[in-house]
């Protein structure tokens, strides 16, 4: 199956959506037990909120030099991701940040409802979790060492290594932008947040607007393994 070049980021964009959404309040919380498919989700959810790059890591089966390039850049973006929330709950306070993400009680609740009505398959040491609303990205499962991890296909998988590698540069660049917006309200360069969300827009824009492809036109990428 064929999909477009960006499903890398596209994927990314759903990892992150989760994360910024999920339950702020840990305590009150099913517990986050990666040696269920569930609890997995649960764990990786949390770590990419809190931009927990080591847990990130860890809760990904990625035994390729490829494949571990693709998560460290999910890892990346979670911890930029962290940071630039961080920045903006103290420099304009709960309300005004979630122009940057979307951490709130009605988001967090539902979260965490999508992630307790997911559906669960387990063949053997293999798991797949399908949300209702999204039947067609299922996040894949591994098994290792009585602990589920879930698999970089879960991610999109392009064709070859030059696709890749301009995709994660891609990603990286957005990382650094997040990171440089962070760095500036917590430098006081942003009166309002609708004055920094702004800049960071136009960042975005300047950066995807002048960087040149390097993949040849006639590139495809492959969807996930069947």
């Amino acid at each position: 199956m064929h999909v477009r070049p960006g499903i890398l980021l596209t994927s990314l964009l759903v990892w992150a959506a989760l994360a910024s959404a999920q339950q702020t309040h840990p305590t009150t919380a099913p517990a986050n037990d990666p040696s269920t498919p569930r609890g997995a989700l649960r764990t990786l959810s949390t770590a990419m909120r809190d931009g927990d790059a080591p847990t990130i890591k860890r809760m990904f089966y990625a035994p390729t030099p490829p494949e571990r390039k693709m998560v460290a850049c999910v890892a990346d973006q979670a911890a930029a991701f962290a940071q630039l929330h961080q920045a903006a709950v103290k420099a304009y306070g709960d309300e005004e940040a979630r122009k940057f993400t979307q951490d709130s009680d009605a988001a967090a609740a539902e979260a965490m409802a999508r992630i307790e009505s997911a559906d669960i398959a387990i063949n053997g040491d293999a798991g797949t979790i399908i949300y209702k609303d999204q039947p067609q990205m299922p996040f894949l499962l591994k098994k290792v060492e009585g602990q589920w991890k879930f698999l970089t296909s879960s991610l999109g998988r392009p064709t070859d290594a030059a696709d890749l590698d301009q995709q994660l540069a891609e990603l990286s660049l957005q990382a650094a932008i997040v990171r440089e917006i962070a760095s500036d309200i917590q430098g006081g360069k942003f009166p309002t947040a609708d004055k920094a969300a702004q800049t960071w827009h136009t960042r975005l824009l300047q950066a995807a607007t002048s960087q040149p492809s390097s993949r040849p036109a006639t590139a495809h990428t492959t969807g996930r393994a069947e």
